[in-house]
């Protein structure tokens, strides 16, 4: 496992720019509507954070929901995204990361923002959610096409850590790559059909496949949209999805940080539940 120095700061004035595009595609969408008597809801939720906050139309007024954002008067569209944006930022380092649900006018037009719906991610937290080491009996048969581009992200990532790491990183015999960021060791690797860069780490072994356990793991994977605890056997990992149709290389960057620190936390907690079964 090869140790990656991953600079916190990199790209630090490139992740300003997808939030300057977000901004601008929820503004544009609110303008959209922001007229008439539509009504509709947009309401965004992040990772690992129990609050949410929400654009709401009532007859073409517009306002923003949520704790101490809430608006009691109208706001202008642009006035609106800005102030969703500024609380959105706090919570999460990129707009990627943020799902969203969309009621009313907004549900045929949501896909402008180019998030993530919360409802279906909720929905298919459990079952449905690409893990480690999947092949092609667990999500079926993978197309010629979708290989080439697996193969192709693969290679795109694989430069990219060398550059942090060094030159003598290489895929396993699995076609992982293994490093260690603050002293968390993890593999990554493109999922099957090239949209996510899958990390993960192998969190609990010999859990028994109990209703409790099953339970606390349904929890947590509803808790966090990006993160999750996967079990294959008696063996569960904790694993994240990095989106990566585009391929962003700060992004990357900063979500290794993020689930080096998360794996800590995650870790901790999983000891008070489930003990020596908890490894790494």
């Amino acid at each position: 496992m090869v140790e990656c120095m991953t600079d916190r700061h990199a790209g630090r004035e490139s992740w300003a720019i997808p939030w300057r595009q977000f901004e601008s595609r929820l503004a544009a969408l609110a303008q959209e509507f922001g007229v008439g008597t539509s009504s509709g809801d947009l309401t965004f939720s992040a990772p690992a954070r129990g609050g949410l906050i929400a654009l709401k139309l009532r007859r073409g007024e517009l306002r923003v929901a949520g704790g101490p954002w809430s608006s009691e008067s109208e706001v202008t569209p642009v006035e609106a995204a800005q102030r969703l944006c500024a609380v959105l930022r706090t919570w999460v380092p990129h707009p990627a990361l943020i799902t969203v649900r969309a009621a009313g006018v907004f549900v045929n037009r949501v896909a402008a923002l180019r998030l993530a719906d919360s409802g279906s991610v909720g929905e298919d937290a459990v079952g449905h959610r690409r893990y480690p080491a999947c092949d092609a009996t667990q999500v079926g048969a993978v197309s010629d096409e979708a290989g080439e581009r697996r193969a192709a992200l693969d290679l795109v990532v694989l430069d990219h850590l060398r550059m942090r790491c060094g030159h003598g990183l290489t895929p396993d015999e699995d076609g992982d790559l293994a490093i260690e960021i603050g002293g968390v060791g993890m593999w990554i690797r493109a999922s099957p059909d090239a949209s996510e860069i899958l990390v993960f780490r192998p969190i609990a072994q010999g859990v028994p496949v109990t209703h409790a356990a099953g339970a606390e793991a349904e929890a947590f994977n509803r808790q966090h949209v990006w993160s999750r605890l996967v079990r294959r056997g008696q063996v569960i990992s904790h694993v994240m999805e990095v989106p990566a149709d585009p391929f962003s290389p700060d992004l990357l960057d900063q979500l290794l940080l993020v689930f080096a620190h998360h794996h800590r936390e995650v870790r901790r907690d999983l000891l008070e539940r489930w003990g020596d079964s908890v490894v790494g």
